[in-house]
């Protein structure tokens, strides 16, 4: 069944492949470093209409928003200018193939260094090559190769010697055709308001093998997707047992700046069991299709929204429901919320901004009372990448004096309990208090220098004081710590002429 299913998968590929309809491009790690410059952006100088996507972003759609949002506008301030230089460098052949004749192939790759505190030394590279044999068909790849940093890599790996690591990230085939587009191989999914810790998706879980499909048109955005779940090296379970993952999500503009999407998550899997053909229609409501069925299988629920006021404020908010519950007295609540706001500074607001965000995550989300249904995947959660049983609060500014030179004040307050996503039932029992346990917490203070004078190189260093209580949840434990990390970062792009 799973052969046929993706021999399938690969014909439709192959078919729509032959439209003339654009052209598919690789998308945008979640962690990578254009995205604090495209809220930015889109904060100072918003062109066009709201920029909302299910992500990453496709570097083709990020390429056509500063294409047609910035083409003939004429810039006012020097930061907005810089901002909008730095990526249209990024995204040059991007923006020159939705103007011109269409590229054959294209690449980048970027070398990163990082030396902290106490001799610990990092070192990563990546490199990402995308080949579009024809007119909305793009094959792709992403090869990542780190020293000391097992922890960068979107897939589980083996060392090389005791240090070095190399992995295919990403890649696969993608193929747009009109408002339509699929995805056949491997990718992040970043969901919700925040790209890097969201709830449902946070993009810093190992990537999935999965088919995904989308759907353009007007104000609406539509997404699905199907995957199975890698096994992880620790895990007990038979090789017999098999787990997946079916997630929908749809994004409606509700005005030009307003814009809303719930998204639905089903993860299932057992002994001996395969693909369910109702998990994998599109259009079934994973929610009425569990609750129908004899399985009991983990359901997530999300929404998030996102406002803009150009020039003056943008506010993300983010809401998440694990096995909803109609009894609230007996049973636990599983949710989990987080609100991001980001504002002009009105004392200096053509060159800093300022923001702050809060998250919440309850004990026992994302877990479930069968052990195979946890929302884990290589052993890590795919959701908030803190897991469950703790809160943050996050205030910092920026400032940029000159443009290049940007400077960011920042202070974090973190509370963690004992409970994890991997617990079962019986450990956290119904009535946990939150947090559970002895309670971590941590109060960091960071300041931090970034020079980027040029697209393809930069340099920067950060100090942070941390003061932690209960440390590694012992109780009466207390430790403080300073740290400086100094880190460096040289990239470059190609393309056929």
């Amino acid at each position: 069944m799973r052969r046929g299913f993706v021999c399938v998968a690969a014909l439709v590929c192959i078919i729509c492949g032959l439209s003339k309809d654009g052209w598919s491009y690789p998308t945008e790690p979640a962690a990578s470093w254009v995205y604090p410059y495209l809220y930015e952006l889109r904060l100072r100088h918003p062109g066009g209409p709201v920029f909302v996507s299910t992500g990453p972003y496709e570097r083709r759609d990020i390429a056509r928003w500063l294409d047609e949002g910035f083409r003939s506008q004429s810039i006012g301030d020097s930061r907005s200018a810089y901002l909008s230089r730095m990526l249209k460098r990024e995204f040059e052949s991007e923006i020159r193939s939705l103007q011109g004749p269409q590229h054959a192939w294209t690449a980048n790759a970027w070398l990163r260094s990082r030396l902290e505190t106490r001799g610990s030394y990092r070192q990563e590279g990546l490199v990402r090559f995308a080949l579009h044999p024809g007119p909305g068909l793009c094959v792709w790849t992403v090869l990542r190769s780190t020293v000391n940093a097992p922890e960068h890599h979107k897939t589980e790996t083996v060392p090389w010697g005791e240090r070095t690591r190399a992995s295919f990230d990403n890649g696969g085939i993608s193929i747009s055709r009109g408002s339509f587009s699929a995805f056949l191989g491997r990718d992040e999914l970043s969901w919700g308001a925040s790209r890097e810790e969201g709830l449902l998706f946070s993009g810093s879980a190992p990537s999935l093998d999965m088919l995904k499909l989308g759907l353009k048109g007007g104000r609406f955005n539509f997404t699905s997707l199907h995957s199975q779940l890698r096994a992880h090296g620790e895990e007990e379970w038979g090789e017999s047992v098999r787990r997946f993952v079916s997630s929908h999500r749809l994004e409606v503009l509700l005005g030009q700046r307003l814009s809303l999407a719930i998204s639905e998550t089903v993860l299932y899997g057992g002994e001996g069991r395969n693909l369910e053909p109702a998990y994998l229609n599109p259009f079934t409501v994973l929610y009425a299709e569990q609750w129908n069925s004899d399985w009991n299988d983990n359901i997530l629920i999300a929404l998030d929204l996102s406002v803009l006021f150009p020039e003056r404020a943008e506010i993300r908010a983010e809401i998440m429901i694990d096995d909803f519950q109609y009894d609230f007295e007996t049973e636990p609540h599983e949710v989990a919320g987080g609100l991001t706001i980001m504002a002009a500074n009105p004392f200096y607001p053509g060159a800093s901004i300022v923001g702050g965000s809060y998250s919440h995550v309850t004990n026992r989300t994302y877990g479930h009372v069968i052990d195979i249904n946890r929302f884990v995947h290589e052993g890590r959660v795919m959701g908030y990448p803190g897991g469950p049983d703790g809160d943050k609060l996050e205030l910092w500014c920026k400032a940029a004096f000159p443009d290049p030179l940007l400077w960011t004040l920042d202070y974090t307050f973190r509370r963690d309990g004992e409970g994890e996503a991997t617990d079962s039932l019986a450990r956290t029992g119904s009535k946990a208090k939150f947090p559970t346990g002895v309670v971590w917490s941590r109060h960091c203070l960071g300041f931090e220098l970034t020079w980027r004078p040029a697209y393809f190189w930069s340099v920067g260093g950060r100090i942070e004081w941390s003061e932690d209580e209960n440390y590694e949840h012992i109780k009466g434990r207390a430790r403080d710590s300073v740290r400086l990390i100094l880190s460096g970062t040289f990239r470059i792009s190609m393309a056929s002429k």
